[in-house]
């Protein structure tokens, strides 16, 4: 009976062992996601640190050319507009003189039917 007992015991400490290795393990991976998602988030922060770095660069570069675009634009508008000023008589004086100066023709598809 007693070695019964003995065995009975010794089943029942190494339940407990088996247990207890269990609860270790699961600490042990509970520890090690925890640990995972910190590295994980640490790395996000210093991903999403370069791609804003990269993201003001480049609208500062975009900013930079639009503001010479924007300028190109308001010269060439100026010098389209002194060219109107310079040309706007010859215009008008061109355009008076074809109205007033028509030579009534039959046009060359015209046929005269009698």
């Amino acid at each position: 009976m007693e070695n019964i007992s003995a065995l009975l015991a010794a089943e029942r400490e190494a339940k407990k062992m088996i247990e207890e290795a269990r609860r270790l393990k699961s600490d042990r991976i509970k520890q090690a996601k925890e640990e995972a998602n910190a590295e994980i988030k640490a790395e996000k922060q210093v991903v999403e640190k370069q791609l804003r770095a990269i993201m003001n660069e480049y609208e500062s570069e975009v900013n930079s050319q639009k503001l010479e675009i924007e300028q190109d634009s308001e010269e060439k508008c100026k010098l389209m507009d002194d060219v109107v000023l310079r040309n706007r008589d010859k215009v008008v004086d061109m355009l008076i003189e074809h109205v007033m100066n028509i030579q009534a023709e039959l046009h060359i598809n015209a046929s005269l039917k009698k």
